[in-house]
């Protein structure tokens, strides 16, 4: 068991992105994200939740980051568009 604050996003992977892109326009752009198997979220969320953020332009993969001479310590938790 972990402690601290935290919230839960349950749903469809378009239900998922709709909250993450929700939390976004809200001035928030870095998440934490965990779940557990953890294995089978990480691949929940990789498969199916950031193929939808990056539709929405949203997301991108770190090396198109870094394609652009961006340099992000964490560029896959970092959403776009942020300061």
């Amino acid at each position: 068991m972990r402690g601290g604050a935290g919230t839960a996003l349950v749903g469809s992977h378009e239900e998922v992105a709709d909250r993450i892109a929700e939390y976004h326009a809200l001035g928030i752009d870095e998440f934490v994200l965990s779940g557990y198997p953890h294995l089978e979220e990480a691949w929940w969320m990789g498969e199916g939740v950031m193929p939808i953020l990056r539709r929405r332009g949203l997301w991108q993969p770190p090396d198109a980051a870094h394609g652009r001479g961006e340099s992000r310590t964490a560029a896959f938790a970092t959403l776009n568009g942020s300061t």
